[in-house]
């Protein structure tokens, strides 16, 4: 800033600039990126002036401004040349000083001094010469130049000394009448009495003489006027609001009556530096005599003329005390004596008014040690530029005052080193807080210490005959290093260790070097203080190391593959192996198979078992075919067409010994052949070449392709209405798709009455040649005449049809035709129960269409029921486009009456029904490849209902469940269909795996709908085909979304929140209506005796417990759990909360009773077996036994207590079962569950031992509950009604609804389908498909173990490698980086502003990494888990590399890490795809153990990150960085080379992909939570910045170790944490606790108060207490997690969470850093903590709305 014109036109001064403490923080302005917290690079600016201590801390650098450097208008060469006159103006300039700023600030010098700001006269080059004071010189830049200038260096921590003169002014046209301001009066000006010719001052002058005369000439002010007075002190005051300045230094003091200095002491705040020329110290003293607690100091000239006689005298003189070296000793002690405090004295060897050192003395050594003196004895050293380059020059010619740009600002220089090294130490080992020490003195040597730091030996190299050079120095009373190794810090290779009584002996100097002893502890070695620029580049090196590692890395992953190998063959043959590899059997792809041996007829390879897999290693190929055509290659994987098959197939007859034992391993002569293929189809396959014009002929002789969609077939021989439906294909066609054989009844029923007419008219029996020629055949002749007998039921259901055109048609698998006898045979569970419900108690005729399973057919295979009918019509239906099936359906009704309406059952034949049973309903009895089978059922199921529908014209039809829902595909648009879903269990939804377009078009064949872009929209979900999909996606573009009902109010909640394709319905459209149980009406206790039931109970009680081994008594209470023995109907957890309850409660008897349906139930039995062995006669393990008849009459009768724990249960059944026989429920109150009374439970989390725990107090609490209060509950239970009539007139008011409102057709989204995605194999469908074999059970659950163990090692090496990828390659490089700025450089504390903290190195990184987040989400959106799992592997790869490479080339260290930075958010969308291969996994039961160990892994490398930090503070050898980088390259090789494996990862990373398509719809319209996650998760970011920056600027001194402690601290609560969350104390209190950790409130605030007020015990506490910071953000992290819904939402919120968490950083690290006062922090805690607390109550509010993870 500019000093103005005159002080009545100067700017409002600003607050000035005040100091800012001096104190080192080298590294810790990197921490920050390394942990991605926040150590800020800046703290705020005190509001005071530095004191004496502070500027003790300082080392200052003195340039002549003119001579310093240019402003950088010149060129180069210009710049060589610049000055042609050295007693003129040579260019330089303010702009020129921070062009150069990087090189003051390599020499460690902290503190600026430039010449005199104000215009000068001519010639005025050096600034001295002032003529006007409150104007700048133009010469050095404009005035903004000057305050850009001083405040960029105060901001980079560098503090400036404003050159005041205060004695004269310059030179002028006349001496008395200059054009002067302020100072035109010559009365302002001392007269010339008393001094000589010239007004100068005379030799010998006296004191008065000198203050009062003209010093060479110059005009000579008389400070003792006012008006001087008055002017100077209001020209010091506006520089001191309007410029960043922290010194003020008064040019020719000596000059000036010393009363004056005191007084202007008062008028400024700073300190200040008089210039007493002269090595008198008489006259020193005249200053010091007045001086009191004026807060003044000088620069030495006693000290500066002791040093030159010390070390820039050459001749020795002998024997005369006080001479040369001695004199230093001497001097100091007489400013000691006179009072001056030696610690404020500037000492110097060289400035603008001397000689330079080596125009005196020409020797190196000599100038360097009187360059150490300076620099490390007591005092503030001044170095004079130029000193770091050498430079000679005289005063009197002013050559001591060349430009500095000639010399190239080389920071190679020996001196710039020098001086860089003794500057570092200085200001590292905080020397100006040491005491000075005298050990030793000579004419020519000079020993002294600081505390017990540094030991400094100093020569002036004098020497002759009489002063010889001693060979040591032989030192004493060193106590304060005694035991102390010292090594020379210019010559690391020279120590000495410290006797234990402090006496040592230093070997002299041969060269007259000075010796600076420090602490081995403190040594760092030359290379460290070599600069940036200067160190060499070793791109050799580098290149080899980058090329030789990762081929040794794949060479020791071979080797431990070997090794493993090894460990599974039991032997170690390795020239073994390689000789059989080598000899035997040379290895021959099978991709290599010759056309020629195939026409030849030689056999192909066989299929061999695979040791491990578990499958084959096909090594066949297809014989017998010629060189034109294709040869199938098995790939590695799972082989199958369209999903079939499985085995792990290997392409090569041998592969090598390796191969043998670990199938997952391809041989390198595989990868050769790998390499050679060209295309690669399902299954792995790859075909060599297309076989041309290959076509599949069906049965009818019409060509199909496998994508050609439904083809037509012939029709039958009945009348029949021709009907055609349009698919739009999205782009405006249409394509026709004609019904294959749909008779018209209405015109079948015409003929048969003119068929009657006319037979009657005959009178006898036609034979078939006698029929009349106007009848198509005999075999029409013969179906009209099997429908006669079937006329009436035809009759009445189209009268009932034309009587009520909105008459209703069930749909469904489970059904009951009470009136043929057939009720329980066709049910499977309640959606059977349901449907014979809606049979007996409709108030409308009825309608159901449902396939004829085993119990209709007789042993030889014929229909029983339907024995003497024909069926009403046969229907034909295509499957896969070739395969064609017949659909008989026959028809009954119930006999009809007048209070009874008729219901109609449709029921289809078919060879795909017929052998299904009551139990294989739902799943196959056969084991093996059923997908193909599955498909075909559900494809002519659902297209023969489309016949029976579009026949009949029936308009309303309700579905039971998925299974028919996939028939208004085929239904045409005209037949406008109202449709309603009730969802018994909407968690089967009838869902392929989508793959590739082959698996695409095969399932779409399969179910005959045509494959466009508008059937995908209709029946696509989440990458899988939806068989629920088109009902739904009727509702909502037909019936206005209307039109789901659940078994019950609270399942149709559930439903709505839980399953993402119901999303698209508006709100509240899954309404619920509960089921209705035959019976209930009047059930009550009319007629019934309680007390005898009772009675009966207590018997039945008794007579279970002795036939089943349980201990006898009435006392004993029995809990009963009768049912499938499930997952669903968590049987698990009662074998889990068994034992709690049977220690608690002596008198509890639990029995488990039923099937077991599949694994979950398994682990269940053996849990319980377990308990049965432990507490004999109280448990009865049925599990596995199906009980029914008299036995579970009396086990319902016998039961107090009813377990229902299920985990969602849509209505229940069995709780009203046991409940009107008396028993008491426990259970689960969810869904359909809690109707009746009992004692229930709400499980908040999908956690195991959280509803166990759950599960057994509330049965702990049943079993204590008085006898009177469960009898009260048992009556009750006694009287609980559930009348079907009220559910039935539920789903008429549905009804009515839907037929009331008008169609409307909403839009229609046409998603589309990446073409090159990779399908599931037929394992996972087998996974979910396969019934339940207890046979094979064991075998299963040891592949499910083994398989599960193998997911969570490679998960958890996934985690691993998240980890080090979020911050090892970071870590190593700014590990390296800020080495590299740091290495021999201090990093000062600075005075920054929010502008300057935003454009920080810091803030940077954050910018980086937050747009680097945006882009690999983008990519992780765009590309399939596996291939972005490997791209971030080999990303990690290129990381580590570019670290490297910054190793050996230094200079580009800052843009290598900066790149890495870029790249440090691969691990984002990773997040995203942990446990892709359990899809079963729970978040709330897994997710706290994963959280646990994700975190704690990052915590531990932050740890380890600020103990290098620590432990690197100048760790000039590189090499341990380049021996960790290597090191960390090898493992990410191995990383990429484990997941650029062919079977790397599991099939689900190959096949899964995000699809982002209406996530953020979906987030916006469904989820709120996340909303308030985010924004905590933001305010913790801001407060962790905001904390650790405030806690920086307050205790700069200890911020390392507080990071370290914090880092310790959140690694210890990490792992703390989810120890805590998965123990049962955890698990018992669930989310309470969960929500207790997330909004817990003042941490803050606490930390604010410890740190302000607690002190250095304060801080170290409150990196204590930051820990729960950490805590409180993982817990709103876990909760987020618990909220959404699929894999997308998470993704795009936790990339929305790092780019506003890095951008917080940012403005926490600016708002703490450059904040000031206590009151401004308060303020922002303040807000902070109740913003953040609203935000949590607003989370927790709505996280129990949006929970999913409710089980």
């Amino acid at each position: 800033m500019a000093a103005p014109r005159r002080a009545a036109t100067a700017a409002p001064p600003a607050v000035p600039p005040a100091a800012v403490p001096p104190a080192v923080a080298p590294a810790a302005r990197w921490l920050l990126p390394l942990l991605l917290l926040l150590v800020p690079c800046a703290t705020a600016a005190p509001k005071r002036a530095p004191s004496w201590d502070d500027w003790g801390r300082r080392a200052v650098y003195q340039v002549v401004t003119d001579r310093f450097a240019t402003p950088g208008t010149q060129t180069a060469v210009a710049e060589q040349t610049t000055c042609p006159s050295l007693s003129d103006y040579c260019g330089g300039g303010w702009r020129g000083i921070l062009r150069r700023l990087d090189y003051i600030q390599g020499l460690n010098l902290n503190a600026l001094w430039t010449s005199p700001i104000s215009a000068n006269s001519f010639g005025g080059y050096h600034g001295y010469w002032p003529t006007n004071f409150f104007s700048t010189n133009p010469y050095f830049g404009s005035e903004e130049d000057l305050r850009t200038t001083l405040q960029e260096l105060s901001d980079q921590g560098i503090y400036n000394i404003l050159d005041v003169v205060i004695n004269h002014v310059g030179y002028g046209s006349d001496v008395h009448t200059p054009a002067y301001q302020p100072f035109s009066d010559p009365d302002l000006f001392n007269s010339c009495d008393g001094c000589g010719a010239y007004c100068d001052i005379p030799d010998n002058a006296t004191l008065e003489q000198r203050w009062d005369c003209e010093l060479s000439g110059l005009p000579d002010l008389n400070q003792s006027h006012p008006y001087v007075r008055q002017q100077l002190a209001s020209w010091v005051k506006t520089m001191q609001g309007q410029l960043s300045i922290h010194l003020l230094r008064l040019d020719a003091a000596g000059n000036v009556h010393p009363d004056f200095f005191p007084w202007l002491d008062e008028q400024t705040p700073f300190q200040m530096w008089l210039e007493i020329f002269s090595d008198q110290l008489e006259l020193l003293d005249e200053y010091e005599a007045v001086r009191g607690g004026a807060n003044y100091s000088y620069l030495s000239f006693p000290l500066y003329y002791a040093t030159l006689d010390c070390f820039a005298n050459v001749a020795p003189i002998d024997d005369i005390p006080g001479v040369q070296c001695e004199k230093l000793s001497t001097a100091r002690k007489a400013l000691h004596h006179m009072g001056a405090d030696t610690r404020r004295l500037g000492f110097f060897v060289e400035n603008h008014d001397t000689d330079r050192f080596l125009s005196l003395r020409d020797d190196l050594p000599a100038y360097r040690n009187a360059l150490a003196h300076a620099l490390l004895s007591e005092g503030i050293p001044v170095i004079y530029y130029g000193a770091e380059q050498g430079m000679r020059g005289l005063n009197v010619d002013s050559t001591n005052r060349e430009p500095l740009w000639q010399t190239g600002y080389s920071v190679s220089h020996p001196l710039y080193t020098f001086i860089r090294t003794l500057g570092w130490y200085r200001g590292w080992m905080d020397l100006w807080a040491e005491p000075f020490e005298e050990h030793y003195f000579d004419t020519a040597t000079y020993v002294f210490s600081r505390g017990s730091k540094m030991l400094v030996v100093l020569t002036s190299g004098v020497y002759n005959s009489s002063n010889l050079r001693p060979d040591a120095y032989q030192l004493t009373e060193l106590h304060q290093f005694a035991g102390t190794t010292l090594c020379d810090a210019l010559h690391s290779w020279y120590c000495v260790q410290v006797g234990p009584s402090g006496a040592v002996a230093v070997e002299a100097s041969p060269t007259n070097e000075p010796l600076v002893l420090v602490p081995s502890k403190w040594m760092r070695l030359p290379e460290f203080f070599v600069p940036l620029a200067a160190r060499p580049v070793l791109w050799q090196q580098g290149l080899a190391v980058t090329l030789v590692t990762p081929a040794v890395a794949a060479l020791v992953w071979l080797a431990g593959l070997y090794a493993l190998h090894c460990w599974y063959a039991k032997r170690f043959q390795p020239l073994a192996d390689l000789a059989a590899a080598w000899r035997a059997n040379a290895p021959r792809c099978a991709c290599l198979y010759s056309a020629r041996a195939a026409a030849e007829g030689k056999p192909a390879p066989v299929s061999l078992p695979s040791p491990l897999a578990g499958g084959t290693v096909d090594t066949s190929v297809k014989s017998g075919r010629t060189g034109s055509e294709w040869v199938a290659c098995a790939g590695n994987g799972n082989t199958s067409s369209y999903g079939g098959g499985s085995g792990g197939a290997v392409p090569c007859e041998h592969a090598g010994p390796l191969r043998r034992f670990i199938p997952d391993l391809p041989s390198w002569r595989s990868l050769l052949c790998l390499a050679g293929r060209s295309e690669r189809q399902p299954g792995g396959v790859v075909m060599l070449s297309r076989l041309s014009g290959a076509s599949c002929q069906t049965a009818s002789g019409v060509a199909a392709s496998p994508r050609a969609g439904p083809q037509s077939l012939p029709r039958s021989g009945l009348p029949h209405s021709s009907s055609k439906k349009s698919f739009s294909d999205g782009v405006g066609s249409e394509v026709a798709l004609e019904v294959a054989g749909l008779p018209d009844l209405r015109l079948s029923l015409a003929a048969l009455d003119e068929f009657e007419a006319d037979q009657s008219d005959w009178g006898v029996d036609l034979e078939e040649g006698a029929l009349p020629t106007r009848w198509p055949s005999v075999g029409v002749m013969e179906y009209l005449g099997s429908v006669k007998a079937r006329r009436c039921l035809l009759q009445s259901l189209v009268d009932s049809l034309k009587a009520d055109p909105g008459m209703v048609m069930h749909v469904c698998l489970e059904y009951a035709v009470p009136h043929l006898g057939l009720v329980s045979e066709l049910q499977y569970g309640g959606l059977g129960k349901v449907v014979e419900t809606f049979i007996a108690h409709t108030t409308r005729p009825m309608m159901v269409c449902a396939p004829m399973y085993r119990p209709f057919y007789g042993e030889d295979g014929r229909v029983v029921h339907f024995a003497s009918t024909s069926p009403i019509m046969t229907v034909p239906v295509l499957v896969g486009g070739t395969q064609r099936k017949l659909v008989d359906v026959y028809i009954t009704s119930t006999p009809a009456s007048v209070d009874v309406p008729p219901i109609f059952f449709l029921l289809l034949a078919s060879e795909v029904f017929c052998h299904r049973t009551r139990g294989t309903i739902y799943q196959h009895a056969r084991r093996g490849w059923v997908e193909e089978e599955e498909l075909t059922f559900f494809s002519v199921f659902n297209q023969a209902v489309a016949h029976v529908a579009e026949a009949l014209g029936v308009t309303s039809m309700q579905f039971h469940d998925y299974h028919g829902a996939l028939s208004l595909m085929y239904l045409p648009p005209r037949l406008q269909v109202r449709a309603l879903l009730v969802a018994h269990n909407a968690d089967y939804n009838g869902t392929w795996h989508l793959g590739s377009a082959e698996r695409e078009a095969w399932i779409y064949s399969m179910l005959n709908i045509p494959l466009t872009r508008h059937s995908r929209s209709l029946c696509e979900h989440a990458g899988r085909f939806n068989m629920l999909r088109p009902l739904l996606e009727h509702m909502r573009l037909w019936q206005q979304g209307l039109g789901v009902v659940a078994v019950s109010p609270r399942y149709a909640t559930r439903c709505y929140d839980k399953f993402s394709f119901m999303w698209k319905l508006p709100p509240g459209a899954v309404c619920g209506v509960l089921n209705g149980l035959p019976g209930s009406e009047g059930h009550a206790t009319e007629g019934v005796n309680v007390g005898d039931l009772f009675a009966r109970k207590a018997s039945a009680k008794l007579a279970l417990q002795l036939a089943k081994g349980l201990q006898v008594g009435e006392q004993h209470r029995l809990l009963v759990f009768l049912g499938r023995i499930t997952h669903q109907k968590g049987c698990d957890l009662i074998a889990l909360a068994a034992r709690d309850i049977l220690i608690a409660c002596p008198t509890a008897q639990i029995v488990m009773a039923g099937p077991v349906g599949d694994e979950t139930g398994e682990k269940a039995r053996v849990l319980l077996d377990k308990v049965v062995d432990e507490f004999p006669g109280r448990v009865w393990n049925a599990a596995g036994q199906y009980v029914a008849g008299e036995e579970k009459e009396r086990l319902c009768l016998a039961t107090d207590f009813f377990l229902c724990p299920s985990r969602f249960e849509p209505c229940g059944l069995a709780d009203i079962e046991f409940g009107w026989l008396g028993a008491v429920q426990i259970g689960h109150n969810t869904g359909g569950l809690g109707k009746m009374p009992g004692y229930y439970y709400t499980a908040e989390l999908d956690c195991v031992q959280d509803q166990a725990l759950r599960l057994a107090d509330a049965a702990l609490r049943a079993l204590a509950a008085p006898p009177a209060e469960v009898r009260a509950l048992a009556e009750q239970a006694l009287r609980a009604q559930f009348p079907p009539r009220r559910m039935v007139a539920a789903y008429d008011r549905v009804w009515r609804r839907l037929r009331g409102m008008r169609f409307k057709v909403a839009p229609v989204d046409v998603p589309q389908m990446a073409p090159a995605e990779a399908h599931f194999y037929a394992d996972q469908w087998l996974e979910d498909n396969t019934p339940y074999d207890p046979k094979a059970a064991e075998e299963r659950q040891a592949q499910r173990a083994h398989r599960e163990l193998r997911t969570w090692a490679g998960n958890l090496l996934l985690l691993l490698m998240q980890a080090s990828r979020r911050a090892l390659p970071s870590v190593l490089s700014l590990l390296w980086l800020s080495d590299c700025l740091k290495a021999g450089s201090i990093q000062y504390v600075t005075a920054p502003t929010v502008a300057s903290i935003a454009a920080s190195p810091t803030a940077t990184y954050f910018y980086c990494y937050a747009g680097s987040a945006l882009a690999f989400q983008a990519l992780g959106l765009l590309l399939p888990p596996l291939r972005y799992i490997q791209l971030a592997a080999c990303v990690n790869v290129a990381a580590v590399l570019l670290v490297l490479w910054s190793l050996w080339a230094p200079q580009a260290a800052e843009v290598l890490y900066l790149i890495n930075a870029s790249t440090a958010a691969t691990w984002g969308p990773m997040a995203a795809f942990i446990f892709l291969d359990l899809p079963k996994a729970s978040v709330s039961e897994h997710g706290p153990a994963v959280m646990g160990y994700a975190d704690a892994l990052q915590r531990a490398m932050s740890v380890a990150a600020v103990t290098a930090i620590m432990r690197s503070q100048g760790s000039a050898d590189i090499s341990g960085f380049r021996a960790g980088g290597i090191a960390l390259l090898v493992v990410a090789i191995w990383f990429a080379i484990w997941l650029l494996r062919p079977n790397g990862l599991s099939p689900h990373f190959r096949h899964y992909r995000l699809r982002p398509r209406g996530a953020l719809t979906l987030l916006l319209r469904l989820r709120r939570a996340w909303m308030a996650a985010t924004a905590v998760t933001t305010l913790d970011s801001f407060a962790l910045g905001f904390l650790l920056s405030t806690i920086y600027k307050l205790q700069y001194e200890l911020t390392q170790w507080y990071m370290l402690a914090f880092a310790l601290t959140c690694l210890a609560a990490s792992a703390a944490l989810a120890v805590l969350l998965i123990s049962r104390l955890g698990r018992r209190l669930g989310l309470r606790l969960m929500y207790g950790l997330a909004a817990l409130p003042g941490v803050v605030l606490l930390q604010a108060v410890l740190v302000m007020y607690g002190g250095v015990p304060g801080l170290y506490i409150a990196a204590t207490v930051v820990g729960a910071l950490n805590i409180r953000t993982n817990m709103v992290g876990l909760l987020t997690l618990h909220t959404l819904p699929t894999r997308e939402t998470f993704t795009l919120i936790k990339t929305l969470q790092v780019v506003l968490g890095s951008l917080s950083i940012v403005l926490g690290l600016a708002f703490g850093g450059a904040g000031g006062s206590p009151a401004e922090i308060w303020a922002v805690v303040a807000v902070y903590e109740g913003l953040r607390l609203a935000l949590a109550a607003v989370l927790l509010r709505t996280h129990r709305r949006e929970n999913i993870a409710k089980p």
